[in-house]
C-alpha cells in the first residue's frame, strides 16, 4: 500500500494522540504533586516565618528534583512524537487486523498487539486498555482492521486509524 498519508492524518492518529496524552498525564501528575506539597509546606510554616522559608526552600529543591524526573518522561514522549512526524513518509503503510493481544509490563493495565508485517511479527505500542480513563479501549479496537505504519529501523508498528 502506498504511503500517501498527510501530516494532518498523523497528528490525528492513534499513536500521536496516545503520546500527546502521556505528556498531559505527566504534566498533570507533576502539577498535582507540586500543589499538594506546596500546600503542606505552607501549613508547616504558617505560624513561624523562618519555618515557612525553610519549608518553601525544601519544597523548591524537591520540585526541581521531581521536575527533572518528569521532564525526562515528557521529553521522551515529545521526541517520539517528533520522530513520527519527521519520518512518517519513509515508513511503509499496512492494513492489519488487531487480534494478538499481549500485556505490557511497563505500562500496567495496558495492552499491545503483535501484528504480522511482511514476513515477521511486530509489536505496537501499549496504547489500549479497558480502563475508564483510556482514550483507546480494547472493546473499540480488538479484532478490527487498522491502517498503520511500519518502521523497519525500530521494528515498530504505529497505528494510524481504523479502516
Amino acid at each position: 500500500m502506498n504511503n500517501n498519508l498527510t501530516k494532518e492524518e498523523i497528528i490525528n492518529s492513534v499513536e500521536y494522540q496516545w503520546r500527546k496524552r502521556q505528556i498531559k498525564v505527566y504534566l498533570s501528575i507533576f502539577i498535582i504533586i507540586s500543589l499538594l506539597t506546596l500546600f503542606i509546606s505552607i501549613i508547616i510554616g504558617i505560624n513561624d516565618f523562618s519555618a515557612l522559608i525553610i519549608s518553601l526552600i525544601v519544597w523548591l529543591i524537591m520540585m526541581l528534583f521531581y521536575g527533572v524526573i518528569f521532564a525526562c518522561f515528557i521529553f521522551y514522549s515529545a521526541l517520539k512524537i517528533k520522530y513520527l512526524l519527521r519520518n512518517f513518509n519513509k515508513f511503509s503503510v499496512y492494513e492489519v487486523e488487531l487480534n494478538s493481544i499481549s500485556t505490557s509490563y511497563i505500562y500496567r493495565g495496558s495492552v499491545y498487539y503483535t501484528v504480522k508485517v511482511e514476513s515477521h511479527k511486530v509489536n505496537t505500542n501499549p496504547i489500549f486498555s479497558s480502563s475508564y480513563f483510556s482514550k483507546f479501549t480494547l472493546k473499540e479496537y480488538n479484532n478490527q482492521v487498522v491502517i498503520g505504519l511500519y518502521d523497519d529501523k525500530l521494528d515498530k508498528f504505529y497505528i494510524i486509524k481504523k479502516r
